[in-house]
Parts: structure tokens; C-alpha cells; sequence
């Protein structure tokens, strides 16, 4: 039984649970609560349940309702397990007190009137989410893992939004271990490393080559943190030797 940071247990994809080796392909990216997106975001993020995803980014992982952009197509009503969602004088309600947290009614919703209420953590809270999560999930592989990260196309938002901007600098290339935190260090270090690039977010704050475009793109991430935290919980190393192919 793995020992978390945040949570009390993790819940893990049924397919991802199943699965007998991980090896993970990540694109990198920065992110505005983790720093970079890449194999420990992504892994954490994109192998646990809804309602641990939920967990990650709200404080009482619970959705947030806006009842002027329901539909009444009645999908929240058949699918919640706990009963929040209720109809009263034609009118779709939700009350949160029932909620159990699955996060089901995020993703079966199609008006987006039932979201993740972003911004409501703290980035350190929802990066020991993702260390939780990110932990619950290699556990189930022991060894039988590996990491790729993918230095392409690195965009100062992540993949998860529905737009993009130029890249922050040129790219770096394809980084790989069998050690997720040396991977996801070493590729910080070199997009802070790598020249801006021309005409990006990076380029119009003037982050010279060398400069941490990380700490100044995403000011609220504090990346170390979540560094340290997954050393503390034996994830991995911050030292690494970086050997390249070309």
C-alpha cells in the first residue's frame, strides 16, 4: 500500500490498473500549477479516475453548477450516483451536500454547465495531488516502467487547452530515463537553457537564454517544490547525467 502526501487513497483508470508495464510518451509543456507538464503531470493526471483528477485541482472535489447554461438535457440526473442533481419546476438543481465526487457529470455534461472549479487550490495542493497520483500509479508497475518526454512544439499552456500559441523556444528533443523525476528535471533544465523563441510569450518578456522562462510564464508554480516533494516520497532523483545522442 502506497503512503500519500494529500490523499487517503488513489484511484486508478481500470485499464491503466490492468496493464502489465507503463511506459510513458509525454509532450512537454508548461502549466500553470505544476510548472512543466510532462511524465509525472501527465501520468497523474492521465491515468486516475475522474473523481481523483477532481481531487487534484478543487478543495472539496466537488463540481461547480451554473444553472444559466444548463440545457435540461437530464444526462447529470441519470448519471449521478449520489442523487445531487434533482429537477424542480423545470429547472435542473444540484446540490453540492450529496455530491460524491466521481466527477461524472463533468464529462457527460455537453453545455458546460458543470465544470472543475479551477483556481480553487493552492499550486502546492495540487501539485501533492499529482505526486499522490503520480505515486498511486507507477506503484502498480514496480520496475516495469519507463519515461519519454517529448521537447516539441513546448507551448506555454497545456495540452489540455483549446488553444495554443507559438512555442517557447526552439526544440530540444526527446528525453528518456527510467527515472520519472530525473526525465521531467533534466527536460526543465533544458527548456530554461534553450534561446527564446522569436515572437513568443517568452521572447515578449524579454527571458534571455539561460533565464528560468518556467518560474516567469507560470509565477504561481514554484516547480522546486514539487521537485523536493517527490524526492522526499522516493520517486526518483534530482541528480542526473544527461547523455546525448544525436
Amino acid at each position: 500500500m502506497a503512503s500519500f502526501s494529500k490523499f487517503k487513497r488513489v484511484k486508478i483508470a481500470q485499464s491503466i490498473y490492468e496493464s502489465d508495464f507503463l511506459l510513458s510518451l509525454a509532450h512537454i509543456t508548461l502549466h500553470g500549477m505544476a510548472g512543466l507538464a510532462a511524465s509525472i503531470k501527465n501520468i497523474a493526471m492521465g491515468c486516475a479516475t475522474k473523481e481523483t483528477k477532481l481531487a487534484m485541482h478543487a478543495s472539496e472535489a466537488k463540481p461547480a453548477y451554473n444553472e444559466e447554461k444548463c440545457t435540461h438535457c437530464l444526462r447529470c440526473i441519470r448519471i449521478c450516483p449520489g442523487e445531487a442533481f434533482y429537477e424542480e419546476e423545470g429547472r435542473i438543481k444540484y446540490k453540492a451536500a450529496k455530491c460524491v465526487g466521481c466527477g461524472e457529470c463533468i464529462a457527460c455534461c455537453p453545455s458546460g454547465a458543470i465544470t472543475v472549479p479551477w483556481g480553487s487550490l493552492l499550486a502546492y495542493d495540487v501539485q501533492r495531488g499529482m505526486v499522490d497520483g503520480f505515486k498511486g500509479v507507477i506503484s502498480i508497475f514496480g520496475e516495469k516502467v519507463g519515461f519519454i518526454n517529448l521537447g516539441f512544439d513546448i507551448t506555454p499552456g497545456c495540452d489540455c487547452v483549446s488553444r495554443s500559441s507559438l512555442p517557447i523556444t526552439p526544440d530540444i528533443g526527446i528525453i528518456a530515463s527510467e527515472d520519472p523525476l530525473a526525465c521531467d528535471k533534466a527536460s526543465y533544465d533544458l527548456v530554461i537553457g534553450a534561446p527564446p523563441y522569436p515572437g513568443s510569450e517568452a521572447d515578449k518578456k524579454g527571458i534571455k537564454e539561460g533565464k528560468d522562462k518556467i518560474e516567469s510564464l507560470c509565477p504561481d508554480a514554484k516547480p522546486a517544490k514539487l521537485w523536493k516533494l517527490c524526492q522526499k516520497m522516493g520517486l526518483g532523483s534530482l541528480d542526473y547525467e544527461l547523455e546525448v545522442i544525436r
